[in-house]
This record gives C-alpha cells, structure tokens and sequence, in this order.
C-alpha cells in the first residue's frame, strides 16, 4: 500500500497543469483567435479590392459611316473591344454608298468621346456622330416603333410627340392645309414625304404638313421609313 501510494504521487506530481492555470487552454483559443481574424482580413481585403475594381460607366449613343464591304463591321468592332466598350444594341442604316452603323454604347467613365471618335475614325469610321445616351435609350427600336405607332392610332395629336421620341433631339413644326380663317395655306406635302438630308416632310392625317429638322444629323432613308409609318 505504501508503494502504491508513493507510485500515485510521483505520477500526479508530473501530469500536465490543469484548466485553472489556463496555459494549455489559453495557447488554444488564442490560436483560433488569430486564425479567425486572419480570415476575416482576408475577406475584407477582397471586399475592397472588389469594390475599388468596380469602374463607373457611361453610355453613349454613336452612329458612323462605313464601306459597304466585308470586314467594315469587324474593325469597328476590334477598336471598341480595345476601349473596352461593350456593344448593348447595334442597328444598320443601308445607304447608296456605304452603311450608317448606330451604335449604343456602355463605355469606362474615363473614356472621352473625342478619343473614342478618333479611334472609330482610325477604324475605318466616317462622319462620325455621338451623344450620351440614357436608359431609355435601351428599348429596343421594333418595341420603340410599336409602342409609338400604338398611341399615334389612338390619337393623331400625338404623332409629332412620338417623331420626337423616334428621331431624337429635332425641330418639329405642324403647317396645317387650311388657316384659321379658312382659306388653304398652300402647305401640301405628297402622299408618300419628302426626304431631303436634314429634312423630311410627311403628310399630316388632317391634310397639312409636318416638317421635321435635324441639323446636326442626316436623317437616313431608315428613318425616314419609320416615320411615314407612324404619320
């Protein structure tokens, strides 16, 4: 029994500390701590760096001439990829000579438009013309022109309104067949309008004329079509 004992207090008299002394503990949970906070560093560096590689950007409304030949398209096309300019809608205006390519575009804040119109013009872009566009603007043209049509048959008074909306900033004047004390004005315009560059004249429903300018823009026979279908 005496042996025993004595074995009994050599073998406690070696054991590890306990709880109360907290080193063993301690060194644990302060281990996890520091990982737990290495952790959360890390994943809030990558929430900044995410946040601070989050460019601002534009939109913008562009519309150039090019050859009507192959590969015309695709040069224009590698030039905005190299400002990193993103394509959201692109439609095409067939011309006598050429091709009118209207763009609308998500561009780097950064990105003035005078370098952008030199690079389309290095590209192989003529009479180059751009604007910045907004929301609105991502309505696709078909919808646009269905939507206008839609009023404009249910009330004539809005064709001028919706001509707007189609062709953007330009000058609309209404030149009735008939003046206010009943005798004809002399405004006539034919059935199917008048396109003439920055001016086009269609028939209005109740026998007068519409003359819409745009002095900054030639309007394209596109257009034009578009037009005389909602008058």
């Amino acid at each position: 029994t005496a042996a025993f004992h004595t074995w009994w207090a050599r073998r406690h008299s070696h054991a590890p500390p306990s709880g109360e002394g907290g080193s063993a503990p301690g060194g644990a949970d302060a281990a996890e701590h520091g990982a737990r906070a290495g952790t959360a560093g890390v994943a809030q560096d990558s929430g900044a760096g995410a946040i601070a590689g989050a460019e601002e950007t534009t939109l913008w409304r562009m519309r150039t001439t090019v050859r009507d030949a192959p590969g015309s398209l695709a040069a224009l096309c590698v030039a905005l990829a190299g400002l990193r300019v993103d394509i959201l809608t692109l439609g095409t205006h067939p011309l006598a000579q050429g091709t009118v390519d209207e763009f609308l575009l998500r561009a780097p804040a950064s990105l003035q438009a005078q370098e952008l119109s030199r690079e389309i013009a290095a590209a192989g872009g003529t009479s180059t013309w751009i604007e910045r566009a907004d929301a609105h603007d991502l309505v696709d043209i078909p919808t646009r022109v269905l939507s206008l049509a839609t009023r404009t048959a249910l009330d004539a008074a809005e064709l001028p309104l919706a001509l707007r909306q189609l062709l953007g900033r330009c000058t609309i004047h209404s030149l009735p067949a008939v003046s206010v004390t009943g005798r004809p004005t002399g405004e006539s315009a034919p059935v199917e309008g008048v396109l003439e560059g920055t001016v086009m004249r269609l028939r209005d429903p109740s026998g007068g004329v519409i003359s819409v300018e745009r002095p900054y823009l030639p309007f394209t026979p596109t257009e034009f079509a578009r037009a005389r279908a909602l008058a």
